[in-house]
């Protein structure tokens, strides 16, 4: 008996991982639409969030990324993914200077990733 439910266990584990690989991912077959971008008070870089809708069986899901301001957006380019929150509409940030991002983090949202900071620039997290 204690075999079985570790076995379960591990396969519900398992399954999980892969979802949350999933999720962390930004899928190619997610639509992404920004939501809103702010240029740092040197206009040397870009925070932009964003949504992502993956079908109708998935939560919504907002994202920020923080890249160059000469970059494009790309919105699988998780190295520039610096908060996933699922079950969330929306999220706040702004410049704190041009090396601080302050966020405000929305009620009910549940964070998959949180960066506390992106090359130089540190981000803090508030809640709502």
């Amino acid at each position: 008996m204690k075999k079985i439910f570790i076995v379960i266990s591990i396969t519900g584990a398992i399954l999980f991982g892969f979802y949350l690989f999933e999720a962390l991912s930004l899928s190619p077959n997610c639509d992404s639409k920004v939501l809103w971008e702010k240029k740092s008070p040197d206009n040397a870089r870009m925070l932009t969030a964003f949504t992502l809708d993956c079908g109708t069986t998935a939560d919504s899901t907002v994202a920020l990324t923080v890249r160059d301001a000469k970059d494009t957006f790309n919105a699988n380019n998780g190295s520039n993914i610096v908060l996933t929150l699922n079950k969330a509409e929306h999220v706040e940030a702004q410049w704190i200077g041009n090396n601080q991002i302050e966020v405000l983090l929305p009620r009910g949202g549940r964070i998959f990733k949180q960066v506390d900071q992106w090359n130089s620039v540190h981000l803090d997290y508030k809640k709502e």
